[in-house]
């Protein structure tokens, strides 16, 4: 069993989620094993599960002083969604309505720490240039004035529910090539290069894209390294068809002996004894004596070899890193 403490968003869900935990496994006997885990799954995660984790944007704002009063007439509490536009009687939408979506639109929410009987949100605001500032909320228990707090809380199971579906499942959830698309590439009208444009954003994002070859307007994979053969035979076309002749071929003695000269040296190859190290050099070889310098022969004496014998005792001098308690 998978138990979730923290969760991550990459590139908004986009690029896959990264999440900690904990997950069990009962072992023979009875006994129970619990691994703490950290995982990350680098594939898209489904429009539901995306906007399910959204909701927590209302939460967010409220604990992090960006809610207003008049927020309060624009948002469905009971749905976790915002109201229908309304406009006035020049037909512009209310400031109040349209500040809360211009916040809404320029936030995500990024990721969920759970544990210790309280949670922390993280949220990435978008501001100037491309900027973004990322704020997480304090770390909010049953104990703090929270009024929503147990809304949260099973806004969060439920999240966590559907990411943990997700790692199970089997089959790659289906894509709105708008969901991958930016809305200038979807401005394009050829449908070939628009499916390139789709196959190649999802294999960024670490999905395996199957293409049936037979539609001509789908673009065909840049997979072409290895060709299958109509007759079954893998590289069938470098393989040398048999000659075809007519009528026995005799044998001659010169003919014998050369196919037994080849079959000997064949498996005097495979039988050959490998050396694990190589053929050895001679040091003088690999490290030539230079003018000046002086190698003698190794000591043969008792005592001279009583200095090369390593000794069983561990020594009290030894560093920190290397005792062992």
């Amino acid at each position: 069993m998978l138990q979730i403490s923290k969760f991550k968003l990459i590139d908004q869900g986009r690029g896959g989620i990264e999440i900690e935990g904990r997950e069990s496994m009962v072992m023979q006997g009875g006994y129970a094993v619990i691994d703490k885990i950290k995982r990350e799954r680098r594939l898209m995660l489904a429009p539901d599960v995306i906007a399910k984790i959204q909701e927590l944007k209302y939460f967010f704002f409220n604990l992090t002083a960006h809610w207003l009063p008049p927020f309060n007439k624009y948002y469905d509490v009971q749905n976790h969604r915002l109201a229908e536009i309304e406009l006035d009687e020049n037909g512009k939408m209310k400031q109040g309505q349209s500040m809360l979506r211009n916040l809404w639109s320029i936030t995500d929410i990024t990721g969920i720490s759970y544990k210790n009987g309280g949670f922390v949100i993280t949220g990435k605001i978008n501001s100037i240039e491309g900027k973004c500032v990322v704020i997480n909320t304090p770390f909010i228990t049953e104990g703090d004035d929270v009024g929503f707090f147990s809304d949260v809380i099973d806004k969060i199971d439920e999240c966590i529910k559907l990411i943990i579906e997700y790692l199970d499942r089997k089959e790659l959830p289906a894509y709105d090539p708008k969901a991958v698309l930016s809305a200038d590439e979807l401005k394009d009208e050829d449908i070939s290069n628009l499916s390139k444009k789709v196959v190649d954003k999802l294999i960024d994002k670490g999905l395996i894209v199957l293409v049936n070859d037979n539609e001509d307007n789908y673009p065909k994979l840049p997979f072409n390294g290895t060709t299958v053969h109509e007759s079954g035979s893998i590289d069938g076309e470098n393989i040398p068809h048999a000659e075809e002749v007519d009528g026995d071929i005799e044998l001659t003695p010169e003919m014998i002996a050369e196919a037994e000269a080849k079959d000997k040296a064949m498996r005097d190859q495979i039988n050959a004894k490998a050396e694990p190290f190589g053929k050895g050099e001679a040091i003088a070889d690999e490290f030539p004596v230079a003018d000046g310098e002086y190698r003698g022969t190794s000591p043969e004496s008792p005592s001279d070899l009583e200095m090369h014998e390593y000794s069983d005792q561990v020594s009290d001098e030894q560093p920190d890193d290397m005792k062992f308690d």
